[in-house]
């Protein structure tokens, strides 16, 4: 049915000043200001007979913009700043709830204090999973705490604390000292959550006080009728009096304090200010992150953590985009583009990634030239082109148990040794006899702590079972939105160097096919899709080329220091032995 929409004009839907740099035909359009909500049916014409309904709707403006402008996406990104003040007032609003689960001794300690019981905990539950003390500054992961004894470590500290501790809390925080900070920030927050809520009460309170303060003035009139109240009457006044001042005073003091402690902040703020004196004269490198898109079965800090140490040659800044199942590679390729652009304004930018995140790097990549935007340098990291996968069978009705076992092969692969679990000899099943002599149902309860911690839930083995089937089967047909397979690229990148890493060993991924003798010839496929292509063959197979040994990686190491190098990743000689090579 057609509906006619009663509406009139209005001004663009995105401010002036919030599209400065924007393409000038976003005001240009003319645009519908939709002010009022109603339906209603008119006779027909015609002698039709059928009535005709008429929408009205209220509150919304509809304009016609170019999303594929330069710099609309700025635009954008400047105009749903609202959405995101209004998610951090809910998350407030959630403090309070998140004090009442805290326990309360924690409260009540000095900060001395608190920061000896935390570290204290936090060390004795790390000495229980890796089975020895560890110094409180050591990286954790280096010290044999895995994926899934981190997930175990950060539910104990939560349940013991009260504290809600994020999945990523030991990528993030990767220290006994680091993970103490953040856990003191946060009950701080809360803290401050409670104060925020008291002066609220004391307000109300304040509030009361003065009309009791005004009935009794209005009261003191009626001296007479007073006096024959009696004594008792009086005596109780007296009380009451002097209980409100004690309140008062005390609420007067806790106010004196709060105005000394932000007096002594402000005065440090001012000490700390340097004075006109101080003149610039070499101005600090100009930041140049390195953004690194998730692959298809890791999120991306654990991914790319290991990776991360053989970077260590340059102080540069390293972002991580994660994978979201419910966006295709486009969609998410533009809320990537748009989050680099929030961290890094201006290019030239530096993208790369591994497996999946290499196709999501190249749509980014294109996606930030059509905005007029300058990519540096793209890193792909064998990752196959869509055409190079295993097709689609959408009409799959059923999981078999090659499927599973493909699945978690992929999975325990990709991971690799140091996130299956602790005295593990599995370093990729394929090449494992423990693996090979296990039942189906053996390899499940294997499995199920690796795909707990992917999941963050503390599900039985069945349960474990039953999810795994049914994503082999989405993967089977390609029923995921995000499923590689239903991407096709379009347009080349005209500025952009691409540099190609492509694993010495073929064949680790069954459902890939990477042979380099055939019409997508692996890697050198790419070449349509830009007019720069270096290919490097280094050591490892798909799953393996960057958990290599010091020796292996060097070949990735020192082809990222010339191609970094003019984009300000200058190599920095660390008497740590930093730099991975």
């Amino acid at each position: 049915a057609w509906f006619a929409l009663e509406a009139g004009p209005a001004a663009s839907a995105i401010h002036p000043e919030d599209a400065t740099l924007a393409s000038p035909s976003l005001l240009t359009s003319p645009s519908i200001h939709v002010r009022s909500g109603a339906i209603r049916l008119t006779p027909g014409g015609e002698g039709s007979g059928l009535p005709t309904p008429i929408v009205r709707f209220n509150g919304a403006v509809l304009v016609s913009i170019d999303a594929a402008a330069p710099d609309v996406a700025r635009a954008i990104a400047a105009a749903t700043t609202a959405d995101v003040t209004a998610e951090i007032d809910t998350a407030a609003d959630a403090d309070a709830d998140a004090a009442s689960a805290v326990d309360p001794t924690l409260l009540a300690m000095s900060p001395e204090e608190r920061q000896l019981h935390l570290a204290g905990r936090i060390m004795l539950e790390v000495r229980s999973l890796v089975g020895r003390q560890v110094h409180p500054a050591e990286p954790l992961i280096g010290a044999g705490v895995d994926s899934r004894a981190g997930m175990e470590l950060r539910r104990g500290l939560s349940e013991a604390l009260g504290v809600a501790l994020p999945v990523t809390l030991l990528y993030d925080h990767q220290s006994v000292n680091e993970i103490v900070g953040y856990i003191e920030g946060q009950l701080d927050r809360i803290a401050g959550a409670d104060h925020h809520q008291e002066d609220e009460d004391e307000g109300i309170e304040d509030l009361s006080l003065h009309d009791s303060d005004d009935e009794e003035a209005a009261s003191t009139g009626d001296g007479e009728e007073e006096e024959e109240l009696g004594g008792q009457h009086e005596h109780s006044a007296r009380h009451f009096r002097s209980r409100r001042s004690r309140g008062q005073r005390e609420r007067q003091q806790r106010q004196r304090q709060r105005q000394r402690s932000h007096a002594a902040a402000a005065a440090g703020s001012d000490a700390a200010a340097p004075s006109s004196l101080l003149k610039v004269l070499r101005p600090p490198p100009t930041p140049r992150p390195l953004f690194l898109a998730a692959p298809g079965v890791a999120n991306a800090q654990s991914a790319y953590f290991s990776f991360s140490a053989f970077l260590q040659w340059a102080d540069q800044p390293i972002y991580v985009l994660d994978k979201d199942n419910d966006l295709d590679i486009q969609s998410l390729a533009r809320r990537n583009a748009l989050d680099i652009l929030a961290v890094q304004p201006e290019g030239p930018f530096l993208i790369g990634g591994h497996s999946y995140g290499g196709a999501v790097a190249m749509a980014i990549s294109l996606l930030l030239e059509e905005w007029g935007h300058d990519v540096g340098l793209l890193v792909i990291m064998d990752t196959p082109r869509p055409e190079q996968v295993r097709p689609l069978q959408p009409d799959a009705t059923e999981c078999t148990e090659e499927d599973a076992l493909e699945l978690m092969e992929m999975i325990l692969g990709a991971l690799g040794r140091d996130a299956i679990g602790l005295g593990s000899s599995i370093a990729h099943p394929r090449e494992s006899e423990e693996w090979k002599s296990m039942s189906l149902q053996q390899k499940y309860e294997f499995f199920a702590p690796i795909w707990r911690v992917m999941r963050d839930d503390a599900m039985p083995v069945e349960e474990v079972r039953l999810q795994v089937e049914y994503v082999a089967l989405a993967v089977k047909r390609g029923s995921q939105v995000s499923d590689m397979r239903r991407h096709r690229f379009s347009g080349r990148l005209l500025g952009a160097r691409v540099l190609y890493f492509r694993a010495s060993t073929p064949g680790a991924c069954d459902y890939v096919n990477d042979s380099r003798f055939w019409m997508y010839a692996h890697g050198i496929c790419w070449h349509d899709l830009c007019t720069d292509l270096q290919v490097i063959d280094v050591p490892g197979d798909h799953f393996s080329l960057l958990r290599q040994g010091v020796r292996d990686m060097s070949y990735i190491v020192s082809a990222l220091k010339q191609y970094l190098g003019p984009f300000g990743w200058a190599e920095t000689l660390r008497r740590d032995g930093g730099g991975g090579g």
